[in-house]
């Protein structure tokens, strides 16, 4: 190999004709074509015709707190129980025995909601409410209503709002309205 200066590799390297990286305390050039890679420092190279591979890149948070295997996190398994509660804030549910539907807002998380009729019904599975009045109130609920369609009224000027449940079966939302 003739001598070169550092613009002419620099050239090179850009037009993809070699390819330089550091391997086993050594740097190299390697002939992109060939994959014949020549140490610089003068000292033989290993002989290799497969192209090398460049070491994986660590992360900034890696290289910060070291390899992620090393970390003392406890696993996270998926819990089976994570769409059973509790549940807090605006529900709209509906008894399971005698079909009444009672909105209102649980102030502490909670697992059933107890019916005047005695029966309780467990929280599970509950999906998004969002109904929004002509008065310009908007109110979230998260209900186990199952019907296509629901009439609730406004908690801000008692008019009746129809909602339906979403294409992707969701999530209930106001009918007639294009957000």
């Amino acid at each position: 190999m003739e001598n070169i200066n550092i613009q002419s590799v620099r050239e090179l390297c850009q037009r993809g004709a070699l390819r330089a990286f550091a391997k086993d305390g050594g740097v190299y050039l390697e002939d992109t074509a060939t994959g014949e890679s020549v140490r610089l420092d003068n000292q033989p190279a290993k002989a290799s015709t497969a192209p090398q591979r460049e070491p994986e890149r660590r992360s900034r948070t890696e290289r910060v707190f070291g390899s992620r295997d090393t970390w003392d996190t406890p696993a996270q398994p998926r819990n089976p129980d994570s769409d059973q509660g509790p549940y807090k804030g605006f529900l709209m549910i509906q008894c399971e025995d005698c079909g009444e539907v009672k909105a209102y807002n649980a102030r502490r998380e909670t697992y059933g909601f107890k019916c005047k009729c005695g029966h309780e019904t467990p929280l599970e599975k509950l999906r998004p409410m969002f109904m929004h009045c002509k008065c310009g109130k908007t109110f979230r609920y998260k209900t186990n209503l199952t019907a296509k369609q629901h009439t609730h009224i406004c908690m801000d000027c008692g008019s009746p709002v129809d909602m339906e449940i979403n294409s992707r079966g969701t999530a209930y939302v106001t009918i007639g309205e294009r957000r």
